[in-house]
């Protein structure tokens, strides 16, 4: 994968890889598993399982299980642009299930753009962090994935200047918080999603860790066709937001 051309069609044959040295993802490559495919950071080993930059375009990755084995992370998108990552599965991971964003986390600049992600999994994380992080980036998709099992963790995090984000027919339970945005992020929609036995389901108008760029609020926040069952706290908290509207959305049983 390292040595991958670009447009080069990559078939991992079904079975377990132990990771040790972060594999390098090239632009253009289409990776795809074949069976049951599962990429496992190898113990002792540090580093995320996969690590996409230089910049990477036009990259397909399709049925593969990313098995952090308590070891950092599953993958980083930096400088990235039209990325697909379907069927997947996410697990194991103490700090991030997938990132889409920038080290330069300080930065206004956007560095990806058009990002799909569907019909995943995201599971067991083991503290803090986000099944999957967003920053910095323009036009992502979630659709149709599941974020689950993480007692202090966090389904999604739209961390700071991202924009243009559709969460749409995904599930989160057994989470602390299913999804929040920070001050410097616009026009994010949630729809048909089903949030449940999480503490917070999805709470707004946060504080990155860099601060609020000198924004005083989150501007087009929509939450459409959601259903919010059983959470321990509240279910939704919109924060200070301008220009948001609730639509078709049911509340059950929620503190």
């Amino acid at each position: 994968i390292d040595n991958a051309l670009p447009g080069q069609q990559i078939i991992l044959q079904q079975g377990n890889y132990n990771i040790g040295n972060t594999i390098l993802g090239r632009t253009g490559i289409s990776l795809t598993g074949r069976g049951k495919v599962t990429l496992k950071k190898k113990n002792g080993s540090t580093g995320h399982i996969m690590y996409f930059d230089t910049p990477s375009m036009n990259v397909e990755i399709t049925g593969i299980a990313f098995d952090s084995n308590a070891i950092d992370s599953g993958i980083w998108f930096e400088n990235v642009e039209n990325i697909r990552v379907d069927e997947c599965h996410f697990y194991n991971h103490p700090w991030w299930g997938l990132v889409i964003g920038t080290k330069n986390n300080k930065s206004k600049k956007t560095y990806n753009k058009n990002i799909v992600i569907n019909n995943c999994i995201f599971e067991k994380s083991s503290q803090t962090y986000e099944h999957v992080l967003i920053l910095n980036t323009d036009n992502v998709i979630v659709s149709n994935s599941s974020f689950s099992d993480s007692a202090d963790g966090i389904g999604i995090g739209v961390y700071q200047n991202a924009c243009n984000i559709l969460i749409k027919e995904c599930s989160f339970f057994r989470i602390k918080t299913a999804s929040y945005y920070s001050l410097s992020c616009r026009s994010i929609r949630y729809e048909n999603c089903h949030i449940y036995d999480t503490y917070t389901g999805i709470q707004g108008a946060n504080l990155s860790d860099n601060g609020s760029f000198g924004y005083e609020n989150v501007e087009g926040i929509a939450v459409v066709g959601c259903q919010f069952n059983g959470n321990r706290d509240a279910g939704l908290v919109l924060g200070a937001v301008s220009g948001a509207f609730v639509e078709n959305s049911k509340f059950n049983g929620n503190k």
